[in-house]
Order: C-alpha cells, then structure tokens, then sequence
C-alpha cells in the first residue's frame, strides 16, 4: 500500500511540474499585445536626402542597378534619365551599380570607346563618388585581368583605385554597412568561359571578413557584387579565408543582412540562412530598369521600377513578408515613399482578402511633410487577426495613377491569447491539484479503514 500511495504521489508531481514547466514559459516569453493609435495627427519631418530621421520615423532609400553593357551604339537615354530626372525625383542615399558597365563587344574584348561613353554621361550628370558606387562585372574584365579600364573610367576604380569598397552612412537610428566585392576572376578570360560563374580567392576574402569585423556592431549589413551567390546556373565560388572560413560561414558568423546583385538579367529574390539574396534584372532590358530599395525601422522593402514611368512609390511598411528576418513587434502603420516629377495628388490604400476581395473601402494616407515623399496611415486593429491579406496602394498624380500591392499575414492580437492561456493555465492547475488532493485524501482513507 506504501508503494502505491507512493506512485500516486508521484503521478500529481509530476502532472504539476508538467504543467509549470510547459505553460509558465510561454506566459511569460509572450510579447506584450498589440495596440493601435486612433490619431490620425501626423508630426512633420525633415528629410534629407534618401533618409528620413525623427523620433517617428527611421527610414532611408537607395537604388540598385546592375548590367548596364554600354555598347559604342548606344543612345544611353535611359541612363541619363535614371541619373537626372529619377535621381533628381526620388533623392535616393546613393545609387549602387553591381557591374557589367559595359558590353566588351559582346564579351570578345573590351573597347576603350564604351567605356569613354560611360565616363562621359557620369562627368555630365555630376555623378561622384559620394552618390554613386559602380562596380565590376564580368563584362568590365573580358580579357583585362588588371582591369585598367574598370581602375581608368569607373568612378569606384578612379577614385579609390581599387575594384573592392566599403563604407559606412550612420544616422540618429543606426548604423549601416555597404560593402562592394569583386566577384571577377584575377586572371584572363577567354571568350567561351567568360566569367558566366564568380570568384573570390583568399586575398579577396581576408578583406571581406577584415571588413566584416569592422562594421560588425552595424545594425544592419548590406553586401553588393556582380555574382549571385547560389544560383542555379550561376554560382559565386571562392577559397577559403586564411582562418579557414568559407562565405557562407562569414556571412552567418557577422549576421549579414542582404546581398545584391545582378549577371543573372533576371528577377529574383532568396532567403537562406537568414541572408536575403536580391538580384535586379539587366539595366538594358527594355526602356531601363531600376529597383527602390527602402529600410524602415530596419526592415526591407523593394520595388521594381522603369526608367521614365510615373508616379512610382514602394510600400515600405510592412515589408513583403519574404523579406522579414525578425519580428516586426506592434504592427499599427502602414507607410508609403510615392514620387511624381510633376506632382502627387493623393495616396490611398485599401485590403483585399486571400480571394481578392476588397473588405476595406479606399482610405487616404496623410503626407508626413511638406516636400516629404512619405505618406502614412493607421492599419485597423479589427484587421490584426492573423488572416492573409493583400494590401494596395493607389498613388494618384499628374502622371497618372499606379497600384503598388503586397500579401502579408498579420499577427494576432495577442491580448486575447494572453487571456485564454491564462484561463487554461490556471484551470490546469486546478484540476491537477484538485485530482492529486482527491486521490491522496481517497488513499490515507482506505489505509485507516483497512487497520480498523
């Protein structure tokens, strides 16, 4: 009988520690709940170029180019374009270049004459070094392996005399790292290889970790080159670091944030590892195409645009739920950058559900500031329900009108959560102890009864 008092201890023990153990962590690992201002008063800000820095807001931009391949017969309309009236329009951080400048003849040799017409529209423009970072491509070393051309005509080659950059733009928010590789072989190509895969050997590595370690208590990382990292068909290879580190492992170990480049002249966008991999389509595809690149409160947001087309804009917040690396925390705005060289009307939005079905009316974002290209509003608590959506963006100016759409699954509020787990916790214990009271109560009884 001793034993079996014994065992039936033991049973409410351990149904009492399950019960501490398994629901007491996630009560208190929970995230406080949601909640959503009900003013639509909006403070003005300043903005300066390609950020925006308050109390309320932490925001800046920048646009991402890649594979231009200027060619002697090229008109460059576009070109001029993107860096007159877009640069002008959207007052980008900087524009960032990831290679394959010019075409090489098809890639048989380079030309000085392409390169000369590359020159010539960045000196016109009044491009330098401090809004506009170019990088090499496989193109830009075609049977040059000490890339005179690239170190002569690029303004990264020219000014710094090196195909390999790195930099810092601090602001009241944060830190932010940009870092440029040479992803080219050191060595000649011939016309059948011609670089269709990437290279980086150990000289080349040991300055990326040194870079690494430099910006490491960055708050975010961003890292360029001309080769996608893994690809398919286009891979980026490389030694190992003189500690015996691959990129991989550099990339993890200093937490980068994201990689961009081109080569591919496709769309594309990967997450692995917690590193996102964006690459943007050929520049000379079409009438020019660019992408917007945004980071609000340190998340990422892009947009796909072309040369010439308005109004343009790019939902900054929430980012494309793809891109999101960590939690968002109280999700209670939704924020907007919208352009028009001639002028903006109005920015609204609404939501769809996942059956594209439109469940809000159209409702107006409020600009941020005078001469300011951010327009925000209050996203409705009713909607915080977990459920997917499709958020559109209509942005209304003189050049027309534009939709700009994203699909994100939204958190639940979590005060209900809260509530009801706290309602199962405490009647879990109740009836753990109640049962364990009974069953040793129900014991000591038929012990006594039993030497009566």
């Amino acid at each position: 009988m001793k034993g079996k008092k014994l065992n039936t201890a033991l049973i409410s023990i351990v149904l009492i520690s399950i019960t501490i153990n398994f629901f007491i962590p996630i009560i208190f690992n929970f995230k406080a709940f949601n909640s959503f201002e009900n003013s639509e008063k909006i403070n003005s800000v300043a903005s300066n170029q390609g950020y925006i820095n308050t109390d309320n807001y932490e925001i800046f931009w920048f646009i991402h180019v890649s594979d231009l391949h200027v060619t002697t017969t090229d008109s460059l309309e576009s070109f001029n374009y993107l860096l007159n009236e877009t640069f002008m329009e959207i007052n980008p951080l900087l524009i960032v270049n990831t290679g394959d400048l010019v075409d090489s003849n098809l890639g048989s040799s380079l030309n000085v004459n392409e390169w000369l017409k590359y020159e010539n529209i960045l000196n016109n423009t009044g491009m330098n070094s401090s809004v506009y970072v170019d990088l090499i491509g496989n193109h830009d070393v075609s049977l040059n392996p000490n890339y005179e051309y690239f170190l002569n005509y690029s303004i990264t080659g020219n000014t710094y005399n090196a195909t390999q950059i790195s930099f810092n733009k601090s602001f009241s928010f944060g830190d932010y790292a940009f870092i440029g590789l040479d992803t080219t072989k050191n060595t000649s190509y011939n016309f059948i290889e011609f670089g269709h895969f990437g290279f980086l050997n150990t000289k080349e590595m040991d300055w990326y970790e040194g870079e690494l370690e430099k910006y490491k208590n960055c708050d975010r990382i961003f890292v360029f080159g001309h080769h996608p990292i893994n690809r398919s068909n286009y891979l980026l290879f490389s030694d190992l670091t003189s500690s015996g580190k691959s990129l991989i492992e550099l990339n993890e170990e200093y937490n980068v944030f994201c990689y961009f480049c081109g080569h591919s002249h496709d769309t594309f966008f990967q997450k692995s590892n917690g590193l996102l991999h964006v690459e943007t389509k050929n520049f000379d595809n079409d009438e020019g195409v660019y992408r917007i690149v945004a980071v609000d409160n340190n998340q990422l947001s892009t947009s796909v645009e072309e040369v010439g087309v308005w109004p343009q804009g790019i939902i900054t917040y929430p980012p494309r739920e793809e891109y999101i690396v960590e939690s968002l925390g109280n999700l209670n705005k939704i924020r907007v950058l919208a352009w028009d060289p001639l002028g903006l009307e109005s920015v609204e939005w609404c939501v769809y559900n996942q059956f594209n079905s439109r469940i809000t009316d159209w409702k107006p974002l409020f600009n941020t500031g005078i001469n300011n290209p951010l327009w925000e509003g209050n996203w409705p608590s009713n909607l915080n329900d977990g459920n997917n959506y499709f958020i559109k963006v209509k942005i209304t100016g003189a050049s027309g009108t534009v939709i700009k759409e994203l699909n994100f699954t939204f958190q639940k509020n979590l005060f209900v959560l809260y509530i009801a787990m706290i309602f199962i916790v405490s009647t879990f214990f109740s009836v753990s102890i109640i049962f364990s009271y009974y069953v040793i109560v129900r014991e000591i009884k038929l012990e006594k009864n039993k030497w009566r």
